[in-house]
């Protein structure tokens, strides 16, 4: 069976071979929800800049506190002119039952099941028709995602953590690639960012069904990308935070930049502000 599960605007099936309740996802009745992530301010953008981001506007949660629906917008930044534009946008619904979600979006409807943790256990890749070309397995320890491998035999990805932070990620089987994230002494409170999404996407409403958040914000987010065992390519992301009286950020300063050995460029940066609205 198909089970559908969004990620950045796009329909990605998930499947799992458990079937139990989802108690580890409610959340306390005094922990702020996030309503909204939009775009504040566009600070800076030269002419390489790249920056997209999944933003999620108008988050309804039910009496748990569980999402119900949600809706997702995609932006770029069109330089050097700081235009911003919208790329697509949908809304999503979850409906929520013991040991699986039903979820729609755009037409389509699909169940999604949940391990004895409440976790996402696989997600599938899809062709340009919807068929299903890799499934990727999920594994976890204690709780927080610390693999996954495709079915096919492609390289997978390592998770590596410190301090309930994930420090570090990297190619299975070879050197194609690595994360590395750095952190502030910030707690995580508004969990806006997860381990599962490798991009550090703000806020995805339904990421806390792939395991334990983060525990602090990070400060440094850095992608290298390798050829033939040489470092070809690096792409760095920083972030800077306001906090209202209870320690929730409220704007989130991202600024990104790249270093490439093959390409000279030396006016790759942007830097944008997000707004952070809370339900509570």
């Amino acid at each position: 069976m198909k089970k559908l599960i969004l990620l950045s605007a796009l329909l990605i099936f998930a499947c799992s071979s458990d079937d139990a309740s989802n108690e580890e996802n409610t959340n306390p009745s005094n922990e702020k929800l996030i309503e909204s992530v939009t775009f504040s301010s566009v600070q800076t953008c030269l002419d390489y800049s790249s920056f997209r981001s999944a933003n999620t506007t108008n988050c309804i949660y039910n009496s748990d506190n569980l999402i119900t629906s949600f809706k997702t917008q995609i932006y770029g930044l069109e330089c050097p002119n700081d235009l911003l534009y919208e790329e697509q946008n949908s809304t999503n619904y979850i409906e929520h039952f013991d040991g699986y979600l039903i979820a729609s979006s755009m037409g389509e409807l699909a169940q999604i099941d949940l391990n004895d943790n409440g976790y996402i256990d696989t997600f599938n890749t899809n062709d340009e028709d919807g068929n299903i070309e890799v499934t990727s397995n999920i594994v976890y320890d204690n709780g927080y995602i610390s693999s996954i491998n495709p079915d096919d035999g492609s390289s997978g990805v390592n998770y590596i953590y410190q301090n309930g932070n994930l420090i570090r990620t990297e190619g299975i089987g070879d050197d194609r690639f690595e994360t590395v994230i750095t952190y502030t002494t910030f707690e995580n409170k508004s969990k806006l960012f997860h381990p599962f999404f490798g991009s550090l996407i703000p806020h995805y409403p339904v990421q806390n069904y792939y395991g334990k958040n983060n525990t602090n914000l990070p400060l440094t987010k850095e992608i290298n990308r390798y050829y033939e065992g040489v470092l070809s390519y690096t792409e760095t992301e920083y972030y800077s935070y306001s906090f209202d009286n209870d320690g929730y950020v409220t704007f989130l300063e991202i600024g990104t930049f790249t270093d490439s050995q093959n390409q000279n460029i030396d006016n790759s940066l942007s830097e944008v502000t997000l707004e952070i609205l809370y339900t509570n």
